[in-house]
């Protein structure tokens, strides 16, 4: 009878064991991506924008899978007299959804321009939360090319 209990306990011990690799594996996969990183560019078509200018960012970028976006945070980042990025939110005019895996090309997203210093040197950044499994949301972020706020 000790003889069984004992194989129970390791059987036990082996299948937590096996339970908690195969947890890690779905959580921690490396394959997360959401967005092929050498994809993804955000061009800011103008050299120069005034306050209250709407951007029209021209997006590419492929996705690798099927994904819904969480929550997609959009700031606008000037460089400050120390030349440290200085961080003001920016309101979204139009974005598309893309939900689908595959290739995007040239899509426009509309940045409103805040208050920001006049004669800046700025960028956009977004930054978009993904649900790509059950328990494991996904960040991806991305920073646009510099341009000067008149």
């Amino acid at each position: 009878m000790k003889r069984l209990d004992v194989y129970a306990a390791y059987a036990t011990v082996v299948i937590i064991f096996v339970v908690a690799i195969a947890l890690n594996y779905i959580y921690f996969f490396p394959g997360a991506d959401v967005i092929k990183d050498s994809t993804w560019q955000l061009v800011a078509p103008e050299p120069k924008y005034a306050t209250g200018d709407v951007i029209k960012l021209q997006a590419s970028f492929e996705k690798l899978q099927n994904a819904k976006a969480l929550q997609s945070d959009r700031y606008i980042q000037c460089k400050n007299s120390r030349g440290v990025y200085d961080k003001y939110t920016a309101s979204l005019v139009d974005a598309p959804a893309s939900t689908k895996k595959g290739i995007y090309k040239d899509r426009e997203i509309g940045i409103l321009v805040p208050v920001v210093p006049k004669g800046s040197t700025c960028r956009v950044s977004i930054s978009t939360a993904y649900k790509i499994r059950l328990i494991r949301n996904f960040t991806e972020n991305k920073t646009s090319n510099e341009f000067r706020v008149e």
